[in-house]
């Protein structure tokens, strides 16, 4: 992919999710990791301090749920096509992408 195409892209996926930060991934994911949460479970205490904390640990992935053709032409001849599959995460408003070249 040219850097000409990748901006292209960009464009249009900031248009198809207007109000969204657009961050690019590698072509590798099947799933975007975007953090971890975690809860306590269960803890001791001692004299009123707490320890020996137990927690809780998740992590918190996104599949990629969107898929969007992506054409490249100019006077009817394709010269590039692109499957962009992107990954939403509504709470902190990012897009997370990745453009897979079809043959």
């Amino acid at each position: 992919m040219t850097s000409t195409e990748e901006n292209e892209i960009i464009e249009q996926v900031g248009r198809w999710f207007a109000g969204y930060k657009t961050k690019r991934v590698s072509n590798h994911l099947t799933r975007v990791e975007i953090g971890t949460t975690s809860t306590l479970k269960a803890f001791k205490t001692f004299l009123g301090f707490k320890f020996a904390k137990e927690y809780d640990v998740a992590s918190i992935e996104l599949a990629f749920d969107e898929q969007l053709h992506f054409t490249r032409k100019w006077h009817g001849h394709v010269f590039s096509s692109f499957l962009v599959e992107c990954a939403v995460d509504n709470k902190n408003k990012v897009v997370y992408w990745k453009a897979v070249p079809m043959n």
